[in-house]
């Protein structure tokens, strides 16, 4: 019985090395299969792009990945897909999705960074080997290592910032997977996201990967009060649904009568921005729930402030709520308007109006070669900034005409110590004097005593 069982299932994996000696195509579809979603979200920004040498930065991770599993028992390379996937979604170039699917092959195969570059040149290899650096480095104590990799991740991200948006990338699917690990690792992992990697994706603008980073680990952190907090939004979700519908649809008629072509939807509420709101402010949940927020996206700039007063002829703006992120743009680039009118049923409305273009700029940041992004810290001063080599008359004060005054000599001898800036006194300066100086010689030129 036992043979026969031996023979059985050497049978079989001859039939299976048969199989894919004599039909290699299998292999091919299972890899179409696999890139698929990924394929999708690059062709859907860069319809006109070769895909080729993703599909052959996939082979090659897939390759070196072989055998290697996760801790939720997945196949390793199902990680550098996801994050290759993410950051398609986000229109990035294809050299970032290639160093994406690579990014882990150097620190945990035998894959060397030569072969990467001889396969896809210097720049995937740079990129790879940056986002190596940033996680090869281990220490006795985990705030020497956590002060490394921030001192890494700024030098990486000076020297290209695909480097930490890929980084940004690999965090998100890692704390989308975080329950595989023990829960001490999700409690440290979680405090990371939230101190360094959700403020920095809020830095860089991108904001759909800051909100997630924040709610993932603010259920790793606190899931009771997360499990609360999602339970009171599913309870109130249908009533607040029916009354964002009518705004939405009070909005479009507005816009429609003034001839604005315009996208309004609803504004979420995060989980983690709710609680924030709740410990921070002090305030109930239903006074944060009720605030309803829509969002409009128009065509252009013009059209943002024809948007405004469209809602605000509809309805009362609130006094000093009204915020003007289009001329005065924040820090990560954001453009919009931001006001708050009260609405139907007296409840409060805030409304974010923004053109198209400067929407792409808030939620993320597609780079490629031919994208610059200025170092405020290292780049000269514009010439149109310097200072004029000579200062026009009229700008100088007209100072009256005086009198130059006699020297006054210092005789350390004297009592009274005096100490100039100058050799000679004028009217536009005064002695610096002694501490113990109380009072003025008597023949001092100067009018006061």
């Amino acid at each position: 019985m036992a043979v026969s069982r031996a023979n059985d299932s050497t049978n079989r994996a001859r039939a299976v090395v048969t199989v894919e000696r004599v039909l290699p195509w299998r292999r091919q579809v299972q890899t179409a299969d696999a890139l698929m979603p990924l394929l999708t979200a690059f062709r859907a920004r860069h319809p006109k792009h070769p895909a080729a040498s993703i599909v052959r930065a996939y082979e090659m991770a897939a390759q070196a990945h072989q055998g290697q599993l996760r801790n939720s028992g997945e196949a390793y390379i199902s990680h550098p897909l996801a994050v290759a996937t993410i950051l398609a979604g986000l229109g990035l170039d294809d050299v970032t999705i290639i160093s994406a699917l690579l990014h882990d092959a150097v620190e945990d195969t035998a894959l060397g960074l030569d072969e990467i570059e001889s396969e896809f040149g210097a720049d995937v290899a740079a990129i790879v080997d940056g986002v190596t650096k940033l996680d090869r480095v281990r220490f006795d104590s985990r705030q020497a290592q956590q002060a490394a990799t921030m001192r890494k991740m700024l030098v990486a991200m000076a020297k290209d910032p695909r480097v930490l948006l890929i980084k940004l990338a690999d965090r998100l699917h890692n704390m989308q997977t975080i329950a595989a690990m023990p829960e001490w690792k999700q409690k440290r992992s979680a405090q990371e996201t939230l101190d360094i990697y959700a403020p920095l994706a809020h830095r860089f603008g991108i904001q759909d990967i800051r909100w997630q980073l924040e709610d993932l680990a603010f259920a790793a952190l606190h899931p009771r009060r997360y499990a609360e907090i999602e339970q009171m939004v599913a309870t109130r979700a249908p009533e607040r649904e029916i009354y964002l519908a009518q705004v939405i649809d009070h909005v479009n008629e507005r816009l429609a009568a003034a001839r604005i072509t315009a996208q309004v939807t609803g504004r979420p509420k995060h989980l983690y921005s709710i609680y924030e709101k709740m410990v921070v402010k002090g305030k109930e949940f239903d006074e944060i729930y009720d605030l309803v927020g829509v969002r409009v996206l128009v065509e252009s700039v013009k059209d943002c402030w024809a948007a405004l007063g469209a809602i605000h002829g509809a309805w009362t703006p609130v006094p000093g709520r009204f915020k003007d992120y289009i001329n005065t743009p924040k820090f990560n680039l954001y453009q919009s308007l931001h006001t708050t009118v009260v609405g139907p049923q007296g409840k409060a409305i805030e409304a974010q109006i923004a053109s198209s273009s400067s929407n792409s700029s808030a939620t993320c940041v597609p780079y490629s070669e031919s994208t610059a992004i200025p170092n405020h810290f290292t780049d000269p001063m514009p010439a149109t900034h310097s200072l004029p080599k000579k200062i026009p008359p009229a700008i100088l004060p007209q100072l009256p005409a005086s009198p130059s005054l006699p020297p006054i000599p210092y005789t350390p001898s004297t009592p009274i110590q005096h100490r100039y800036q100058n050799s000679y006194a004028s009217p536009m300066s005064s002695p610096v004097l002694d501490p113990h100086m109380h009072s003025l010689p008597p023949n001092s030129p100067y009018p006061y005593k």
